[in-house]
């Protein structure tokens, strides 16, 4: 992806859609911390592949001040989708690399563990189950398209027994 970012993450309220955030390049990842007061989400930036965190107002929707929560490490691909336990640690799907991974940051935005897949382009992780502590990962088959080695397993649902528990989505006031 080349140039600046040029799209704008919005905000979808009561039938009416407003500008959130601008200078956006790729946006995926959003997740919010156990309590709702802090929002992710990951993008593409100059300085890298990156995982930003803000301060979320629960009650009006609104995320503010921005900064960099996990930047991936070398090797590591693009971060994709994710979710946070109800630790407050922050699971992100990581496809495209050397090496389709999964990886867990800490509140503190250090990696904490991280796994690899059998599949190139992990997709989305969801946490779900009787106690909500099997991680579920999707993938996809995009891998032929960008002229890379096909996975038999690519499209795949993965389900990853885990130590920790997820949280339910929920709906906000605002959604």
């Amino acid at each position: 992806i080349d140039g600046p970012p040029e799209g704008t993450f919005f905000r979808y309220e009561a039938g009416k859609v407003t500008p959130g955030i601008p200078g956006v390049m790729v946006p995926n990842g959003t997740a919010f911390s156990p309590d709702g007061s802090t929002m992710y989400r990951s993008d593409w930036r100059a300085e890298g592949k990156v995982v930003l965190q803000y301060d979320y107002d629960v009650a009006t929707g609104t995320p503010a001040n921005e900064r960099l929560f996990a930047a991936m490490p070398d090797g590591f691909g693009i971060p994709d989708g994710a979710a946070v336990d109800s630790d407050g640690f922050y699971w992100n799907a990581i496809p495209y690399g050397d090496k389709g991974r999964v990886g867990r940051f800490a509140p503190d935005g250090s990696l904490d563990l991280h796994f690899d897949m059998p599949v190139l382009g992990p997709t989305m992780v969801a946490f779900g189950g009787k106690d909500m502590s099997t991680l579920f990962i999707t993938s996809c088959r995009l891998e032929a398209n960008m002229g890379l080695p096909m996975s038999t397993l690519g499209g795949d649902i993965f389900a990853v027994e885990t130590q920790v528990r997820g949280m339910a989505e929920t709906l906000s006031a605002n959604a």
